[in-house]
């Protein structure tokens, strides 16, 4: 195609709507009708708003990771309960397992905002050398599996990405 008349009109899209770490991909297949360069500007502008469009965007949240360890195996029922009711929303259980002494270790994956309040409820749950600890925020974080992910770039996110953030998508 003619230099400026795909990539350029699709990136002025994506940057106009403050998408960040966002890829269009459009092919296209000459149909014999020769479109000039307005035409393509307008074929490809169309196409790129028609996946916009069409995309299930997620809201980005940026989280943290607690590792919990000791956890006595009569407690995951209530890890699980903790982690699922309704004023912990967003919270992922990933990475269940168990040791030779009977307790359980697990991943969370929370809102940054709510991770010292369950950090705190978790261990209330009690049992001896219960820990939980939160990963440092540059530990690489990931989205919930089959999330496409929407990162609007505002002056209270700064651009981060995240159920999960990680800024240099």
């Amino acid at each position: 195609e003619p230099g400026g008349t795909a990539g350029k009109p699709m990136r002025a899209l994506l940057m106009g709507g403050n998408f960040i770490g966002v890829v269009v991909v459009v092919t296209r297949y000459y149909g014999g009708t020769k479109l000039g360069t307005g035409g393509l500007v307008r074929a490809y502008s169309a196409a790129c708003r028609g996946a916009i469009a069409a995309a299930e965007w997620k809201e980005v949240v940026a989280a943290s990771q607690l590792f919990v360890s000791g956890l006595p195996a009569a407690q995951v029922n209530a890890l699980y309960r903790l982690v699922e009711a309704p004023c912990h929303q967003g919270e992922m259980l990933s990475d269940v397992s168990f040791d030779e002494r009977g307790t359980a270790s697990a991943t969370v994956w929370v809102p940054r905002a709510a991770a010292s309040a369950l950090r705190g409820a978790i261990l209330r749950l009690g049992g001896e050398g219960l820990a939980a600890v939160e990963a440092p925020e540059d530990a690489a974080c990931r989205p919930a599996v089959g999330d496409r992910v929407r990162i609007r770039r505002d002056s209270e996110h700064h651009g981060f990405a995240g159920v999960v953030v990680q800024e240099d998508l």
